[in-house]
């Protein structure tokens, strides 16, 4: 397991950014300025969300009837798999319905909103603490791709996406350590802006339709696992050679496991 390079101070030198210079130097100095979690405080942060989450849902059942039951159907229609409920989809409600919320003085009064906006900050205060200091991993790992068609930038905005949506589904009850799991999110999410950007410039169809299955099949892993598959695993499954998928994906995807 190669987890040194996550562990190490990641470097966040502008100097190899063929690009956008000024405005890169400005982002990294400022995304460098926020420490680095140690493993027990990712653990405390994770379980502080979690905990914030749990909050937040049941700040909605003492909402008004009117308000709280759109919200939980919501919830309802977005249970996945394991029959949980996917944040998402009810903060999403929950925004839609404050906003209708703000104009009604009776909703404002009630004795469950306050609450409810408590619990709501709190929830994004933590989450918004995690995305905050895994900003540096996501530029290490844009780096690793800068001169691969899309300015680096473009390529950190990406990452970020993909940052979130590894806070959004992390399990610290597993015992993973963040940075490793929110790696494959990252790298996920700039390798899929890097192979659609890679339609203008006229890849072969089959190549695309490969790329295209060969994504579906790792997100389906990730989710069964728990955890970045192996390239042989993904072979396995995808019937592409693992020489294949060294090129498509880059011979770093196994550099980093749990």
């Amino acid at each position: 397991m190669k987890n040194q390079q996550l562990d190490d101070p990641i470097e966040l030198s502008a100097e190899k950014i063929p690009s956008d210079v000024d405005l890169t130097a400005l982002y990294l100095r400022e995304v460098g300025s926020t420490a680095l979690l140690t493993r027990d405080d990712e653990y405390r942060l994770a379980s502080a969300l979690q905990a914030a989450r749990e909050a937040y849902a049941k700040a909605v059942l003492q909402l008004p009837t009117a308000i709280a039951n759109p919200i939980l159907a919501e919830y309802e229609v977005s249970r996945d798999a394991q029959g949980l409920w996917t944040m998402r989809q009810i903060e999403g409600t929950c925004d839609r319905l404050r906003a209708v919320g703000r104009a009604s003085k009776a909703l404002r009064e009630h004795r469950a909103y306050k609450p409810f906006i408590r619990a709501k900050r709190e929830m994004d205060t933590h989450r918004d603490a995690m995305i905050q200091a895994n900003l540096r991993l996501v530029a290490h790992v844009a780096k690793k791709f800068s001169k691969q068609g899309l300015p680096y930038m473009d390529l950190v905005q990406e990452g970020n996406m993909g940052l979130m949506k590894a806070v959004e589904k992390f399990e610290h009850e597993r015992g993973y350590k963040f940075s490793t799991y929110a790696f494959w999110w990252i790298k996920q999410a700039i390798t899929r802006a890097i192979s659609d950007k890679s339609r203008t410039i006229r890849i072969p169809v089959h190549l695309l339709e490969k790329m295209r299955k060969v994504q579906r099949v790792s997100r389906e892993l990730e989710e069964e696992l728990g955890r970045r598959p192996k390239l042989s695993e993904i072979a396995d499954r995808s019937n592409v050679p693992v020489k294949a998928l060294v090129e498509m994906l880059g011979p770093s995807h196994d550099e980093v496991e749990d």
